[in-house]
């Protein structure tokens, strides 16, 4: 599989896995009467998650953006000739 695809499908991909991490499930985890740093856990959590997503999200963007520079560069379509060849 090419690195291209690789990157298309996580791009997919990381919204489901975004929505699933914030279901109900999984925040009942970390609402506890616990703290970090004086902050409620669940409020770490749920920054942590939505900062880890949009951290992946830039990185997956800048990821497809240098890929598809690249396939473009190296390999000219078929309707790039100069129209004054014709």
């Amino acid at each position: 599989m090419s690195r291209n695809r690789r990157t298309r499908d996580a791009a997919f991909v990381l919204p489901v896995v975004m929505l699933l991490l914030l279901m109900p499930p999984y925040l009942q985890v970390f609402d506890q009467q616990s703290f970090l740093a004086g902050i409620p856990l669940l409020h770490v959590y749920i920054f942590s998650v939505w900062l880890a997503g949009i951290v992946v999200t830039a990185w997956l963007s800048r990821r497809m953006v240098m890929t598809s520079d690249t396939n473009v560069s190296a390999s000219p379509g078929p309707n790039t000739t100069d129209p004054a060849e014709r």
